[in-house]
Formats: C-alpha cells, sequence, structure tokens
C-alpha cells in the first residue's frame, strides 16, 4: 500500500506470485514470498500426488469426486486412485472442501491454482487434461439436454389431452387451470404460438368469472412461459400480474411478475433498472424464506452486474447462490455455478480495458 496505488494493486493481483513478495527479513526463506511458500508445499507432495495436483488446475471454481475422476485420472492414474490422492491433497491443505450439500465438492484456493496452473504448463499435459474436461462437461451437458426435449413434447401431449378433457367436463375454472398448464408447457418447448392461444384462452375465462387470484397466477405464468419466447408479452404479462397481485396482497405472484419485469429490462438494456428489479425481489423473497426466487434474482441480478462491468458485485451476488444453491441442489446449484462464471469473465475483461488504458512509459 506504501508503494502502489488501490488500481496498481488490483492489477497485479493477476500474476500475484511477482506481487507479493514481502515477509520480515529474518524469516525462513518459505515465509519470505507466496511462491516458495507454495513451492515449499509442493515439493513436500509424492510424484501421483503432484501429477493430479496441477491436472485440477483446470477446475474453475468447484468439483466434485466424479469430475475429479475423468478429468484427472487417465492411463497413468485409475479412477480408483484418484480419491485416495485428493485425500492426501485435503489433508495437506491445497484442495479445500464444501460438504454442505448432498455431495462433497472440492476447490484450490486461487493463489494455489495459480501455481498448479504452472505446474500444469510445464508438464506438457495440459491439452489432454483440458481435453477430458472438457469432454467431460460437454458428455455431462448432453445427458441433461437429451431426455428434456422428448419430456417436453409428452409432457405438452398430456397437458392438450387435460384440456380437451375439461372442455367435456364444461367447467370454466377447471378449464382455465388447463389452459394455463398447457400455455406453460408450450412455452417451454418454443410452441409459441400454441402457448399464446391457450394464455389468451385461459385469461378471457379467469376475467369472465371474475377470479382476480386465478387471473394473477396465470399473468405470472404467462409472464414466465414468454421469458423464452416472447420478450414484450413477458412484459405486458408482468406488469398487469404485478399490478393485480399487489392490489389483492398477493406476494408470491407479485415477485414471480417483478422478476420477470427485471428480465424485460435486462432484454430491452435497461441494466441499472433490471438490477435494483432483481435486487428487490431477491431481498423481499430472502425475507419470505422464498429461496428458490431468491436464488433466481440474484442469478438475473449477478449477470445484469456482469454486463455493466460490475465484476465484483457480480461475484458477491453469484457467491451468495451458491450458499443457498448448495441446499436446493440440482439446478439451483448449477445456476450458482453458471453465473459465477460470467462473473469471472467480467472480471478479466475490467483487467484487460484497464491495461489498454494505461499510457505507456515514453521510455
Amino acid at each position: 500500500m506504501r508503494a502502489l496505488s488501490l488500481a496498481e494493486i488490483l492489477d497485479g493481483l493477476h500474476d500475484r506470485f511477482r506481487l507479493l513478495t514481502g515477509g520480515a527479513r529474518t524469516a525462513v526463506r518459505r515465509q519470505q514470498t507466496l511462491r516458495a511458500s507454495v513451492d515449499w508445499s509442493h515439493g513436500l507432495l509424492s510424484e501421483p500426488e503432484r501429477v493430479l495436483f496441477r491436472r485440477l488446475a483446470v477446475f474453475v471454481g468447484g468439483f466434485d469426486l466424479d469430475a475429479a475422476q475423468a478429468v484427472g485420472g487417465g492411463a497413468d492414474m485409475p479412477r480408483f486412485q484418484v480419491l485416495d490422492l485428493l485425500t492426501l491433497l485435503v489433508d495437506k491443505s491445497l484442495v479445500v472442501t464444501d460438504d454442505s450439500g448432498d455431495r462433497t465438492r472440492y476447490r484450490l484456493l486461487e493463489t494455489v491454482r495459480q501455481h498448479a496452473l504452472e505446474k500444469l504448463g510445464e508438464s506438457g499435459g495440459a491439452d489432454s487434461v483440458r481435453s477430458r474436461h472438457r469432454d467431460y462437461y460437454t458428455a455431462m451437458a448432453a445427458v441433461l439436454d437429451a431426455p428434456a426435449g422428448r419430456d417436453y413434447e409428452q409432457r405438452l401431449d398430456q397437458a392438450e389431452q387435460a384440456v380437451a378433457i375439461a372442455r367435456d367436463v364444461d367447467d370454466p375454472a377447471l378449464l382455465a387451470r388447463t389452459l394455463t398448464a398447457c400455455g406453460f408447457t408450450a412455452g417451454l418447448g418454443y410452441h409459441v404460438e400454441v402457448a399464446r392461444a391457450c394464455f389468451a384462452e385461459a385469461i378471457g375465462l379467469a376475467r369472465a368469472v371474475d377470479d382476480r387470484w386465478r387471473l394473477s397466477q396465470i399473468l405470472a405464468l404467462q409472464a414466465q412461459g414468454a421469458h423464452i419466447v416472447d420478450p414484450l408479452g413477458m412484459r405486458a404479462a408482468g406488469e398487469e400480474g404485478r399490478d393485480l397481485a399487489d392490489s389483492i396482497g398477493d406476494r408470491f405472484n407479485s415477485r414471480v411478475c417483478r422478476f420477470y419485469l427485471g428480465a424485460a429490462q435486462h432484454l430491452s438494456g435497461d441494466l441499472a433498472g433490471s438490477a435494483a428489479q432483481f435486487g428487490e425481489v431477491a431481498a423481499e423473497a430472502e425475507a419470505a424464506h422464498d429461496e428458490i426466487w431468491r436464488v433466481f434474482s440474484l442469478a438475473g441480478q449477478s449477470l445484469v452486474l456482469a454486463r455493466q462491468g460490475e465484476a465484483a458485485a457480480a461475484r458477491a451476488a453469484a457467491e451468495a447462490i451458491l450458499e443457498g444453491g448448495a441446499e436446493l441442489g440440482g439446478r439451483f446449484a448449477v445456476v450458482g455455478h453458471m453465473v459465477l462464471g460470467f462473473a469471472a469473465l467480467a472480471a478479466g475483461m475490467a483487467r484487460r480495458r484497464t491495461r489498454r488504458a494505461r499510457p505507456r512509459s515514453s521510455s
């Protein structure tokens, strides 16, 4: 701090091994510099431990045992051996564990990961490790995606059958509910016209019987379904749904509508308004113990902040998601890691802009 400005320190942290070289002159060498300290710890590892350690550097953020075995293992390291070696790295504090969720997750502190990346580059095996990392997550995304398309089509068929049955029963309230479910399912499957027709008829039925609660629910779901296929329709449904929900004290549907209004603001370029909207919904959801919409709202806020170049704030919102997302599990935990990645990208772009804008020395 005595020698550098805050901006220079921030810029230098991405080569932290050169920046952080202080320490008492009377201290042993490994305590005088950060690099020497990490080098000393690395020197105590066995060769198999070193191999796994440097391979784990490709994970930006956390990973689980399956990922460690797929990426860190290989012809020279059977999958069963990875767990033993990973345990040893944890014991030596080079890998940190997080067992707050159903499955234990692991990560390398960023300073340690930078050291491991250097070792990976020196090993000559970086390309094969990165290829395994790419293939593992590509395969995971394709397990997730392939059944999804078929599921949506099957669900839409079932929803349309339910609508047909409701028409035969001649119950307007029941028909409104089935049309809403059909419209929402159609929207998820990108069947735009089917979704619009279903929601329009459902809204007409709810208005006809003056069921304001049902109408606010339908409008919230219409905004949710339109998020994928119809941004303008999302805003219109969100605004009417919010006003109606607020008038009858339905805070849950009001939050849903305001979340999608934040999404509409994002899409229209109103980033400041969008970030504020998401932040307001996240705070209200937290107070109401509505963890799902808290996570989604923080995700929206983090993405908008990242797009604005506010990398630190985007990362803070993403890290707040991971706390709740880990408890919810599944896709909610994935949301946290996704937006954390965007926050990291925003930080990298901000550093590059700073370096380009810095005047060069006349010498």
